[in-house]
């Protein structure tokens, strides 16, 4: 550790004077430095272990930490003697006293994201004391309400610093150890940088630069205002695309059901078509009865029976009658050529009218088709033959 002279030299806005007064020995000092020169290994171990857990919460967008200068111990813990002379801190009881040995800084995007990293850092971790919600004089008071409302002690900082901190407590070994975690957003953590490294640590009492950062404290929570609303914005924003997506499946799904009813949908409307004629056969029927103008019931039947048939069905109807035509027509083919068999059964093949064609017949009647071709021939050519065969016939006796 430097001498005495050498550290009021660098600390120089420290009252020397007054320090001679306080009744603090350097020695003691010393003492202090040296014990905490060995602490700070361990500290660095607890940090890293502090550190992963903060950075699982997914509400934290990134957390600073540091283990204490041992020089700037032995600073504040003479300003705290100066502040409260009757604060006795040494050797025995520093490391409870100076709960910012181990210090985090844990930054979150939006002002809204506080609340679940405040909830994630109490159900981590023990806390010595009530948290204290550092603000800005004029702050609107939901923000404050909220604080209250969280387990949190409210505090006005004369520079405008907005922080939560809290003394988190771990007991790794038989020694409770403590750490400083900060909480505050990007633009918070900003603005507290600049203002510490214009500020501190001797332009405290500067009334033009006070001023000034008071008037960018000013614009940094206006930032912060407008990262909430656009932040606001955006899910609105989303939340609209999430609806028209989710309406967007409604309606291919309808789509699809449509398709697969569309056959049916024709026949219901079919159907209603048919019914709906059906009214106005019923209604026309009921005028006519009820002693309407006279409407010829018939024309009545053709008009809507012509608006009821389908296409298909006229087709159908079509086949019957051609069905039905040819069936006549083989029936009268049928009786001719019984006709005909008769005939040729009695003999008189001669007899049969003249207008009988009987090309085609020979393959239906066989075996006497050869027969019938023959006196074919020989009746236009020998029409006396003829004759005389029919004498002859008549004159033979019967073998019966």
């Amino acid at each position: 550790m430097i001498s005495k002279e050498a550290f009021f030299k660098r600390y120089h806005h420290l009252d020397y004077a007054a320090f001679g007064q306080s009744g603090l020995p350097w020695e003691d000092l010393e003492e202090i430095y040296r014990d905490f020169e060995q602490y700070r290994h361990k500290l660095q171990q607890h940090s890293n272990s502090i550190f992963g857990i903060l950075m699982m919460c997914e509400h934290i967008h990134s957390v600073r930490y540091r283990v204490k200068d041992s020089e700037h111990l032995i600073e504040k813990v003479i300003r705290k003697r100066l502040e409260a002379p009757d604060r006795i801190i040494g050797l025995d009881n520093y490391k409870e006293e100076m709960d910012d040995l181990l210090g985090f800084r844990v930054l979150h995007m939006m002002k809204e994201d506080w609340l679940p990293v405040h909830k994630y850092i109490l159900k981590e971790y023990d806390l010595k004391g009530t948290p204290v919600a550092n603000h800005r004089a004029g702050d609107d008071e939901s923000i404050l309400i909220e604080y209250k409302n969280n387990g949190c002690d409210t505090k006005i900082h004369k520079a405008g610093y907005r922080s939560v901190h809290y003394t988190i407590k771990l007991k790794p070994g038989k020694d409770p150890v403590y750490a400083e975690v900060q909480v505050r957003t990007i633009f918070e953590e900003g603005w507290a940088e600049i203002d510490h490294n214009v500020r501190y640590p001797y332009n405290t009492d500067n009334p033009i630069l006070e001023n000034y950062l008071k008037l960018f404290n000013r614009v940094t929570g206006i930032a912060d205002e407008m990262a909430s609303f656009i932040s606001a914005m955006n899910e609105a924003f989303d939340q609209r695309n999430r609806e028209i997506n989710k309406q967007k499946g409604i309606v291919r799904e309808l789509q699809q059901q449509v398709e697969k009813l569309t056959v049916q949908a024709d026949q219901q409307a079919a159907i209603h078509r048919i019914k709906q004629n059906i009214s106005d056969l019923e209604a026309s029927h009921q005028r006519i009865s009820r002693g309407s103008p006279v409407i010829r019931l018939n024309e009545i039947m053709d008009r809507r029976a012509q608006e009821i048939l389908t296409r298909d069905a006229e087709q159908r109807l079509h086949t019957y009658q051609n069905s039905i035509s040819r069936i006549n027509d083989q029936s009268e083919a049928l009786a001719r050529r019984q006709e005909i068999l008769n005939k040729l059964s009695s003999g008189s093949v001669l007899s049969l009218p003249p207008d009988i064609q009987l090309r085609g017949f020979d393959r239906i009647l066989d075996p006497w088709g050869v027969m019938l071709r023959k006196n074919i021939r020989n009746a236009d050519s020998l029409p006396e033959q003829a004759g005389n065969a029919r004498n002859n016939t008549e004159d033979t006796p019967s073998t019966e």
